[in-house]
């Protein structure tokens, strides 16, 4: 028996077999003779229907796939879960354990001053600061500054937002659309402290160069900011500023991207009693990674 009739033997016995002997197709009949007949390929011949099917089943599953990772990376970098996963990470930089003096010549001379001046100062003033997460903000200022240092008081809340966003929840500011920044109004003793200091302590304990953002907290609520109170406040944080950039960022090619502006003290509102305290009263609590002594 010639080898074609063969072959259209057992393609048509093998169809019987599946129930389609009735439905015997020419299309298929005529592949099979081109296979038979080397070197021939009929211009009608065309992939089997679930060829179109698997194609069809591979294009829904990547774009599955690609959902999921897309969901995996927005849970990842929200600000809960990155908080979570900073609690593995570790700094490369040498840990500072203790505070040193100051190391700008405005915050020094600042400093000497109020060991020989014997003038009557106000009784309080208020210095309001951005540097990310405001938990670890107060936290690090309280125990730097606590204990008769100079500090009075200090409290959580926001500040810098837009004027149609007014005292504004946590979860609002949370979403960047307020435009306020998470902050620490300080309120000091100026006979004990300088204000000059407490805006290079500002500068010494986070990244001032990350903008709007700390570590693994990202957002225009995370910037570093210092809202100065009056002109006097604002023209002391610029020289600071000045100071600290030539002395601890320009030798390693980095610039400051701090914003600085003029905002009431008044504008500054609290967040719920919650967030007072935090790190006081959940000493296992997060702390945002560069809320440390950089010198």
């Amino acid at each position: 028996m010639p080898l074609r009739a063969v072959k259209e033997a057992s393609l048509t016995a093998t169809l019987r077999m599946n129930g389609e002997d009735s439905k015997l197709s020419s299309r298929r009949v005529h592949a099979e003779k081109n296979i038979a007949t080397p070197g021939r390929r009929s211009a009608s011949f065309s992939p089997p229907l679930n060829t179109h099917r698997h194609f069809e089943h591979s294009s829904k599953l990547r774009r599955i796939l690609l959902a999921i990772v897309f969901g995996l990376l927005t849970i990842i970098y929200s600000p809960p879960m990155s908080r979570f996963f900073s609690l593995f990470t570790r700094s490369s930089q040498p840990l500072i354990q203790h505070l040193g003096p100051p190391t700008t010549p405005t915050a020094q001379a600042a400093q000497e001053a109020l060991k020989s001046t014997n003038a009557a100062m106000s009784a309080q003033e208020t210095a309001t600061v951005a540097n990310g997460c405001f938990w670890g903000t107060e936290d690090i200022y309280r125990k730097a500054y606590g204990n008769g240092k100079g500090l009075l008081d200090a409290k959580v809340g926001f500040i810098g937002g837009s004027e149609s966003s007014k005292n504004p929840s946590y979860e609002e500011v949370c979403t960047g659309r307020t435009g306020h920044a998470e902050a620490a109004q300080i309120v000091y003793d100026p006979s004990k402290v300088s204000y000059a200091e407490i805006i290079e302590f500002f500068y010494r304990t986070h990244d001032p160069t990350q903008l709007n953002q700390q570590g693994n907290d990202r957002g225009t609520q995370y910037r570093s900011a210092i809202f100065a109170h009056d002109q006097s406040q604002l023209d002391i944080a610029r020289k600071v500023t000045e100071e600290v950039q030539k002395k601890h960022f320009e030798p390693k090619g980095k610039k400051i991207v701090t914003q600085l502006e003029v905002r009431k003290k008044e504008e500054f509102f609290p967040a719920d009693d919650y967030h007072q305290k935090y790190l006081i009263n959940h000493p296992n609590g997060y702390h945002c990674s560069t809320h440390r002594y950089w010198w």
